[in-house]
């Protein structure tokens, strides 16, 4: 067998270096193949082993209290984030754009609303602010009074999506590290074909942010380890039950998590 040089089986090398004494059919085989043998015996290894570390580290760092959990189901639950997350899924999403730029499908056939999703995913986002003319309904404020608390609740907003920009940007600079080092055949993408991709990585992390927020929420607020298993709905009804001040004070957690404490 060959190897590379980070002591992984080459298949394809292997292929090559054989293909003169492999039978016909086989040679066949493995040309008719070679993308989808690409992913399974090279791409999919690679990612597998360098995504979930990655993303633990990038866990830890945006999560810290998850770090700490000990309780085995939520543990559990932790691991599962870590182990769908950027993997399978995501992989084959990364195939079938490959795939499709290879044989020529036209990516607007699949995706009537391509151009829509420029603006969302593709562009900068800003930050929502607050109109600084006051409204006639506030009357009992003066418009320097709405001015001022305008300006200070933008200043607020502007501090939450600075933090969720770069929480954002530093796991799809970590996905993509990976998935370009080791399934280059995405840089090759043409311009819409980017979209798409722009829009399956913001969706994974969507997911992944979901995913922990939920862990993180579940454990400042104080809820027992066999909770972690409730559906949605019974999570929602559960948390809903809360008492305010336990709620208040998850939230106060949460605020000084924005503002920069590693908590």
């Amino acid at each position: 067998m060959v190897y590379d040089n980070e002591g992984d089986v080459n298949f394809g090398a292997w292929i090559s270096l054989n293909k003169d004494i492999l039978p016909p059919e086989a040679t066949n085989y493995f040309d008719e193949n070679k993308d989808i043998l690409h992913l399974i015996t090279y791409v999919q290894p690679k990612i597998k082993r360098y995504i979930v570390p990655a993303l633990r580290k990038l866990m830890y760092r945006q999560y810290p209290v998850l770090r700490a959990e000990n309780r085995p189901l939520v543990v559990e639950f932790i691991e599962d984030i870590l182990f769908i997350t950027a993997t399978e899924i995501f992989l084959m999403k990364m195939y079938r754009l490959v795939h499709g730029h290879n044989t020529g499908v036209n990516v607007r056939d699949l995706y009537p609303e391509l151009d829509s999703w420029v603006d969302f995913y593709c562009r900068p986002a800003k930050p929502d602010t607050v109109n600084p003319i006051r409204p006639q309904a506030y009357f009992w404020i003066t418009d320097a009074e709405w001015e001022a608390q305008a300006k200070e609740e933008d200043e607020k907003l502007l501090e939450f999506f600075n933090w969720e920009e770069s929480r954002q940007s530093d796991f799809i600079n970590s996905v993509q590290k990976i998935y370009f080092k080791y399934y280059s055949e995405l840089l090759d993408l043409s311009s819409d074909e980017w979209i798409v991709f722009a829009v399956d990585i913001r969706e994974e992390y969507e997911s992944f942010k979901s995913y922990c927020g939920h862990v993180e929420e579940f454990i400042d607020c104080g809820f027992p380890e066999e909770d972690i298993k409730l559906t949605d709905k019974e999570y929602f009804d559960k948390y809903c039950s809360l008492p305010d001040e336990t709620r208040k004070n998850a939230q106060a957690i949460r605020d000084r998590r924005i503002a920069g404490e590693r908590i």
